[in-house]
């Protein structure tokens, strides 16, 4: 799941954002998976949005 070269030479037909890698590796083998074409305006948006939402979270202070 990381950028690299593909592998003999075949070209590479897609790629996902780093939002998507977790969801897709919790899913189970032999699980459907379908792609979608996005515009990287869209990817980036949602990374916006989660970056927001995961600064409003209230950790625990764990120095206490």
């Amino acid at each position: 799941m990381r950028d690299r070269q593909t592998i003999g030479g075949y070209p590479k037909i897609g790629t996902i954002t780093a939002l998507d890698v977790g969801q897709l590796s919790q899913r189970s083998p032999g699980t459907a998976v379908r792609f979608h074409i996005r515009d990287i305006s869209y990817a980036q948006a949602q990374r916006h949005v989660f970056d927001r939402h995961l600064k409003q979270l209230k950790l625990p202070d764990l120095n206490h």
